[in-house]
């Protein structure tokens, strides 16, 4: 049986924000779709509340 596996990378600014996150789930069982990544990018206005969330499937 193969082994299924998530991968998440976050990215911060310098002021400890979260700009984005990179999520890749591998499941190589999946003939259809062996690998899924899910981009989320985070923004802000000007007095620090989250202004917009874009995500983004591949």
């Amino acid at each position: 049986m193969a082994h299924r596996k998530d991968v998440t990378n976050l990215l911060y600014n310098y002021y400890g924000k979260m700009l984005s996150t990179y999520l890749t789930h591998t499941n190589p069982s999946s003939t259809v779709t062996p690998q899924t990544t899910l981009l989320t990018k985070m923004g802000y206005d000007a007095a620090g509340p989250p202004d917009f969330t874009r995500q983004a499937a591949e």
